[in-house]
């Protein structure tokens, strides 16, 4: 009956076969046809968008930047044509030269100067040599005084002091003699209470020695004003006689330096070059006059000729600065202006190519549509569906799989039965051939009555398990049908050897043999009922635990669903061993991992220990980077630098000296007039600035072993020095030489500092200011 319904529902459906067979190649056509028209929609709307964009957007955003564009440019050509006018102006005034020539005057101005300071230097230092002169004079007539002051006066002084004093000590000690004498015989003659030859009286004490001592007191006393008279008259004679030799040296000293003094010449001369330089060829007394008229000629021409024309090119120059930078700026906006116009030009050909794409795809995704829907519609044209394949797609291919998937089920169950009906038939023929074995083999069964027919599983298999076990049966009645065959005819053999024995005996003995087996027996049997108790109640006891953990049947439970169950449960058990199986080697696994874990943990700790040393030596100089260690190593080779400077900034300036900031790279300045406050360098003064400056570069250059620095130059810098600080600097650079080889080169303008310079290279324009020649002085 189930098969038979089974095929009226397959026939039902017989005709919509080709489409079920079809059914992935439609579905997949339907999805097709879902997926393009949406994006094709998608694609519509983007391309609506992207129109409104372009037109209300772009396009008008292109033609601004466009105009901009132009009218910008139109205002740069302006200021470019306004700068070439300007150019022109400026050409025309010759700038360059009146700088030139300006330059010219103001150094003639300075060499007029530096003229009439050195003839005024002259006249100085002729009067500080004939104040030197006096002095030397004062000097001479005051040592001749001191030595006819000693020779007349101190000298014979002392002489006498002398004598005096030896006279004294000589008459002390005579008189000590005499007391001492006369002292020492009356204490041998006389004694208490004995009468005094010369006053007659009676002598009451004997004079002590302090007594003794007052009779030559006065002369002790004369003898120590005698000495300190001498010691006196010595030691202003010994004074007297070194501030001779004192003055002498020293007057020995200057009027020798007097001598070698060459100071008149050297201004002479220096005043004479000087004047040279300014077209003067001879030194006279009216050459200062003459300077001073050039200077005022000079001055005058400056002022009114040349500064004039130069304020105005200058300030020409500053105008045409100005339309520079502006039109620098117009020209970098106008750049600006372009690239915008361009990227305005670019948004719209990129709207434009957009659409172009957006419109190329969706004819792409509407040919698909119509390809996918050429491919369907010839399968699809002659069956009902409860969804419209062309408005609803998906709804329909979900339907069409649904159905798809039932009518595969039915046939699949369809072939199913049929299989199963032809086993039973095929197994009921075989079921056929072993009871008719089993009727051969056991006759008699025939005969059996046939209980009623009813449903039977595995009935082949059944059937085959009877056969066999008859099999077995008949096997052993032949085997022991045989043994007694045997055993009868071996007794009838021991009978015919025997003919003592009988049936009859043979039988009794073998009931007598048997009693202590039959005894056993009953105290088998005697204890059974006890032992069969025994299994009863722990049968009891067992059937009720498993009544109560036996589950409670359903009424459609039958025997086989029951016994499928069991079989599900028994699965059951054994994937739950597995599973226990699989606990226990993850738990195994879990324990060496635990080993494992415990052996990185300690090797994790030792790591740790040498991860922390190489943390605290990257904390202290850095890591691979270099950056810590790179500043530390700067900061020891800043303080090197900084110490070298100190030095160099003793002999310079001793007021100042440099100290580094703490963690950092900069410099302070600690003033020793100011009880050695720090300060910030830049509140130097120019000339403070430019020695500390030197001070620094000089201690650069003496860093470094491999890479010695033999030559320096010092390009300007002088200008902001003047007296002992520039006399500081120029002794500190000439020791360099003698120091250790430095050869220094210095760049400047200043006479000062070309005075104290014995070899010079001297570029000297010439007179028409077309070329210059090189002099070298020594």
């Amino acid at each position: 009956a189930k098969l038979k319904a089974l095929g009226e529902a397959i026939a039902a459906n017989s005709g919509k076969a080709t489409v079920f067979d079809n059914a992935q190649t439609i579905g997949a056509s339907l999805s097709t046809i879902a997926t393009k028209s949406k994006k094709v929609k998608e694609l519509v709307a983007a391309v609506e968008k992207e129109q409104q964009l372009l037109t209300g957007t772009l396009v008008p955003q292109c033609e601004k930047a466009n105009g901009e564009f132009t009218e910008h440019g139109k205002a740069v050509q302006v200021l470019a044509d306004a700068i070439k006018t300007k150019d022109s102006e400026l050409d025309a005034l010759k700038l360059k030269d009146l700088r030139n020539e300006r330059d010219t005057v103001k150094e003639l101005l300075t060499n007029i100067g530096i003229a009439i300071d050195n003839i005024d230097a002259i006249d100085k230092a002729a009067e500080a040599r004939n104040k030197e002169k006096q002095r030397l004079d004062a000097l001479k007539n005051d040592i001749e005084a001191r030595k006819l002051r000693l020779d007349k006066e101190l000298v014979p002084c002392y002489t006498e002091a002398k004598a005096a004093t030896a006279a004294c000590e000589q008459a002390r000690d005579l008189l000590r003699d005499s007391v001492d004498s006369f002292a020492k015989q009356m204490r041998s003659r006389l004694t208490v209470g004995c009468e005094c030859p010369v006053c007659r009286q009676k002598v009451e004490q004997l004079p002590l020695e302090d007594a003794v001592n007052k009779m030559y007191l006065d002369a002790d006393q004369s003898y120590n004003e005698a000495k300190s008279k001498c010691e006196l008259a010595e030691k202003q004679m010994r004074e007297a006689e070194s501030e001779l030799k004192s003055e002498t040296k020293r007057y020995d000293a200057d009027k020798k330096k007097y001598d070698a003094d060459h100071s008149v010449a050297d201004a002479q001369k220096k005043a004479a070059e000087s004047c040279k330089k300014c077209g003067i060829d001879a030194l006279n007394a009216d050459t200062k006059q003459a300077l001073q008229s050039l200077c005022d000629d000079q001055q005058k021409h400056l002022t009114t000729n040349i500064s004039p024309k130069i304020t105005n090119g200058e300030k020409l120059e500053e105008e045409l600065k100005g339309l520079r930078t502006e039109h620098e700026t117009a020209t970098k906006t106008l750049e600006e202006m372009r690239v915008a116009s361009e990227k305005a030009k670019q948004a719209v050909d990129g709207s434009k190519a957009k659409i172009e794409n957006n419109n190329r795809a969706i004819a792409e995704h509407n040919a698909d549509i119509v390809a996918a829907i050429g491919e369907v519609e010839p399968l699809l044209a002659d069956s009902e569906w409860k969804h419209d394949w062309k408005n609803e797609p998906l709804l329909f291919k979900k339907e069409l799989e649904q159905a798809a998937a039932d009518f595969a089920s039915k046939k699949s169950q369809q072939t199913s039965l049929e299989a199963q009906i032809e086993q039973a038939q095929r197994d009921n023929e075989r079921t056929a051939n072993i009871i008719k074995q089993i009727q051969e083999k056991q006759a008699d069964w025939s005969k059996t009555e046939p209980v009623a027919a009813c449903q039977m599983a595995n009935l082949f298999e059944s059937a085959n398990s009877v056969l066999q076990r008859v099999g077995v049966v008949a096997s052993a009645i032949a085997s022991a049908q045989s043994a007694a065959t045997e055993n009868r005819n071996s007794l009838n053999q021991f009978l015919e050897q025997h003919p003592d024995f009988t049936i009859v005996r043979l039988e009794y003995l073998n009931t007598a043999t048997s009693v202590s087996k039959l005894a056993e027996k009953i105290e088998n049997q005697r204890k059974a009922p006890t032992q069969k108790e025994t299994l009863w109640k722990e049968a009891i006891e067992s059937h009720k635990a498993h009544q109560a953990a036996k589950p409670e049947l359903a009424e459609d439970d039958t025997i086989d669903s029951t016994a499928n169950a069991c079989q599900v449960a028994e699965n059951a058990i054994g994937e739950l061993n597995q599973q226990i199986g699989a606990i226990n080697k993850e738990l195994s696994a879990d324990a060496e991992k635990k080993k494992a874990l415990t052996a990185l943990v300690e090797k994790e700790a030792e790591a740790r220990k040498e991860y922390d040393k190489w943390l605290r030596l990257s904390k202290l100089i850095g890591d691979k980077d270099g950056k810590v260690f790179r500043t530390i190593a700067q900061s020891y080779i800043f303080g090197g630098l900084l110490n070298s400077a100190n030095t160099y900034l003793e002999k310079l300036e001793p007021r100042y000296s440099l100290k580094s900031v703490p963690r950092t790279l900069y410099s302070s300045l600690e003033d020793a007039y100011q009880g050695y406050a720090s300060r910030d360098t830049s509140s130097l003064s120019g000339g403070e600035s430019f020695l500390v400056s030197l001070a620094l570069a000089l201690a650069l250059s003496d860093i470094g072993q491999g890479l010695s620095v033999d030559t320096l130059f010092i390009d300007e810098g002088f200008g902001s020095l003047s007296g002992q600080p520039l006399t500081n600097a120029i002794n500190t650079l000439r020791s360099l030489r003698g120091k250790n080889g430095r050869h220094v080169g210095i760049i400047s303008h200043i006479q000062e500092v070309r005075d104290n310079i014995p070899v010079q290279i001297q570029v000297v324009k010439s007179s028409d200011s077309s070329s210059s020649t090189i002099q070298v002085t020594e």
